[in-house]
């Protein structure tokens, strides 16, 4: 009976704002035995087929707000299509460029292009802020998973991604597929944990490859037979600056590969070198009121 009734208010209006009363969709209909009623009030009749038709007329109005809507989804989709089609192709690029020069050897090769559920699966992802992929094994979750990350990278030049596994063999995995698609995604994690063909991607492993680190590192070792004080400082400075470096990585990583624990972990590092800046920032301010941080 409500529905019913806002259908009747809305009739009423939609026709006097149209004018149009040959076509009408609302009948009125005037009491035969009582004249006198039928003066001073109508009736308004509604039956399904009229409701059917009001539905479609009211929805067939055109509305600025959502035309506007539609205009912006249809520009976010064909963006991300951009997207995954680019991933796509830069992963197929580096595939064929690894058969030529490895040519004799045993290359490794996958078949990039996405099937079409892993296609929506890919797609719908984006779309949302929470989405949940299934499937048996051997279906290409794992390979749907790295064109999604390729893909939402590729959206913005300033999205970055953090992926959290369940267990260090699943971030290997997943570490593994996006680079073969190119993808520079970094591993975070204990370098024992991981497996000898990706520990060159942990971000210990990258840090000590470092041309500071390597001359601090060489000081070290030449400097064991120099006085304590100076091993000293010269170690200070090595760990000083392997920190420094392991958080350069992480912050400009666009893709970071860890477990649960290592996310933790993450967390309180993040959480700490926030800290350290909004200290340093304050003292620096406090003695030099001109100088302006980012």
């Amino acid at each position: 009976n409500n529905d019913a009734n806002n259908y009747e208010t809305a009739a009423v209006n939609f026709n006097q704002t149209t004018g149009n009363k040959n076509n009408s969709i609302v009948t009125s209909a005037a009491d035969d035995n009582d004249t006198e009623s039928s003066s001073t009030t109508a009736k308004t009749v509604l039956t399904q087929t009229t409701l059917d038709q009001l539905k479609e007329k009211l929805l067939s109005l055109p509305s600025s707000s959502s035309s506007s809507a539609n205009t912006n989804n249809t520009s976010f989709s064909k963006r991300i299509s951009d997207a995954l089609e680019e991933a796509i192709q830069h992963a197929t690029r580096l595939q064929n460029a690894r058969r030529k020069t490895e040519k004799g050897k045993n290359s490794r090769w996958m078949h990039i292009r996405p099937n079409y559920s892993q296609r929506k699966a890919i797609l719908c992802s984006l779309r949302r802020r929470i989405a949940v992929i299934r499937g048996p094994p051997g279906t290409g979750k794992t390979k749907t998973a790295a064109l999604l990350v390729s893909s939402a990278i590729r959206l913005s030049p300033t999205n970055r991604v953090l992926a959290v596994t369940h267990s260090n063999g699943a971030a290997d995995v997943l570490l593994d597929c996006l680079l073969l698609l190119g993808v520079p995604a970094v591993r975070l994690g204990r370098p024992a944990s991981v497996s000898d063909r990706l520990r060159h991607r942990t971000v210990v492993a990258m840090s000590e490859r470092m041309p500071e680190v390597k001359r601090l590192r060489k000081a070290l070792e030449i400097g064991s037979s120099v006085n304590y004080q100076d091993r000293t400082a010269t170690a200070y400075d090595l760990r000083q600056c392997l920190k420094e470096t392991q958080r350069m990585i992480l912050k400009s990583a666009p893709v970071v590969v860890t477990s649960c624990i290592g996310a933790h972990q993450l967390h309180l590092l993040s959480s700490s070198m926030t800290e350290e800046e909004n200290n340093n920032a304050t003292t620096t301010s406090t003695n030099n009121n001109n100088i302006n941080f980012p």
